[in-house]
């Protein structure tokens, strides 16, 4: 007859990591203000880039493009004072 032997092998516990900790202590803390605020984020970000490629460039802006573009096209570096305010 064979006997039958039940071998439980228990891993050693392990401590939580320091983010994890981290998050248990504070997703009670989440709520609406946090819902509220990524809203808010996500709405600012998506209203900054909406349209992006459609809107004037500010007149320093230009400055460093045309030099930039001047300088890609081997046309190579050159000092300007226009690039300082």
């Amino acid at each position: 007859m064979v006997e039958q032997v039940n071998v439980t092998s228990e891993a050693p516990e392990s401590k939580p990591s320091l983010m994890h900790r981290a998050w248990e202590e504070l997703k009670p803390r989440l709520g609406w203000e946090l819902a509220l605020f990524l809203l808010i984020t996500a709405v600012a970000l998506g209203l900054r880039l909406w349209d992006l490629d459609g809107r004037t460039m500010h007149y320093d802006e230009s400055l460093h493009v045309h030099y930039s573009w001047r300088m890609a096209q081997g046309e190579g570096y050159s000092h300007s004072p226009w690039m300082h305010g």
